[in-house]
C-alpha cells in the first residue's frame, strides 16, 4: 500500500510539473 502511495503522488508531482511546464511555454509565446 505504502509502495502504491508513493508512485501515486510521483505520478501526481510529475503531472503538475509538465502541466506548469506547458503553461510557462505558452506564456513565453504569448510574449512573443
Amino acid at each position: 500500500l505504502e509502495h502504491s502511495l508513493k508512485t501515486i503522488s510521483h505520478a501526481v508531482l510529475l503531472d503538475t510539473v509538465m502541466r506548469e511546464q506547458e503553461e510557462h511555454q505558452q506564456q513565453q509565446r504569448n510574449e512573443l
